[in-house]
């Protein structure tokens, strides 16, 4: 399985960083690889909002359902790109006046698309672009604070 986790500390206050984190649609000025994003619900937030992102070079298609919506503390989403399973969650914790941000990603990917060895290439990879995408939500809070 592969497991990143990356951690962030913003001068924002958690429900701020919450409502930046909650506008779904938003992700997409952000998040550095998502290309696209389409609702496949009427909702727009919280459990069971499921929508579709292309994501990368070659705009592959990751299935997305929100499974948590505990605000202003968790988001989780669960991932169905192709074969391969994935989930991610958003913790946001008070850390002084700021908030300490936690995004944690988790994907399971069968043997025959590669499995373990997959997983271990693609892993520091996946930490770098968690990291960069939580380095763009700062810029883009900036600009919108």
């Amino acid at each position: 399985m592969l497991e990143v986790t990356v951690v962030e500390r913003f001068e924002l206050g958690r429900a701020r960083l919450w409502d930046a984190l909650s506008d779904l649609e938003a992700h997409r000025e952000w998040m550095a690889d998502v290309r696209t994003l389409r609702f496949l619900t009427e909702q727009r937030s919280g459990v069971g909002t499921r929508y579709v992102i292309k994501v990368g070079l070659l705009r592959v298609r990751d299935h997305i359902a929100v499974i948590t919506w505990a605000a202003p503390r968790e988001l989780a989403i669960t991932h169905r790109i192709g074969p391969v399973r994935g989930e991610g969650r958003f913790l946001l914790d008070v850390a002084g006046a700021g908030t300490r941000l936690e995004w944690r990603a988790r994907f399971e990917i069968p043997w025959w698309v590669g499995g373990k060895l997959t997983e271990r290439l693609a892993a520091p990879a996946t930490r770098r672009l968690l990291a960069a995408n939580l380095r763009s939500l700062r810029r883009w809070l900036a600009d919108r604070l």
